[in-house]
């Protein structure tokens, strides 16, 4: 019962620490920044306003977004933009690409009820109709870092947006 008792307080410690180390990298963090890819230049995340915590803690994070469930293969992460309780996230196909087919976007309704869950190098989001997940390099610090923050922001929204009445 101490183990049961320790491992669920240790996981809620984690995402407390996330929370505070999310609200600190919203305060550092709220500009749009140049990302370099390869061949490919893009400006990730160009409206990180500090009213859109997921979009200000998603800034330069580099990042693959994998939908098994639909064609089209993975996209890289373009853009996140939140309004209220609904985040738009974009991704664009690989070059070459036809251009109807080359961008893709999910839209998320934090108020509906699902999950949003850390992985080592990913963030897992199953909030209906949308199932994806969010890879980022986490060999690199600050990419770890940037997930870290954009999962903190995700759980905090949803927490927020499922609490309202």
């Amino acid at each position: 019962m101490r183990i049961a008792s320790a491992i669920w307080f240790g996981q809620h410690a984690n995402i407390m620490i996330l929370s505070i180390i999310s609200a600190a990298l919203l305060l550092t963090n709220a500009n749009p920044v140049r990302v370099t890819t390869g061949a490919e230049t893009a400006t990730v995340l160009d409206n990180s306003a500090p009213s859109d915590p997921i979009a200000a803690a998603a800034s330069g994070l580099i990042a693959q977004i994998e939908d098994d469930a639909n064609p089209g293969g993975d996209v890289r992460l373009v853009s996140m933009k939140s309004d209220g309780c609904t985040t738009v996230i974009t991704g664009a196909l690989p070059a070459g690409t036809s251009e109807i087919a080359a961008m893709r976007s999910w839209t998320i309704n934090w108020a509906i009820p699902g999950s949003v869950a850390p992985g080592d190098t990913f963030i897992f989001i199953d909030v209906a109709p949308v199932k994806i997940a969010l890879v980022g390099n986490a060999s690199d610090p600050d990419q770890a870092a940037k997930l870290s923050a954009l999962f903190a922001a995700m759980f905090e929204t949803q927490l927020d947006c499922t609490t309202q009445f």
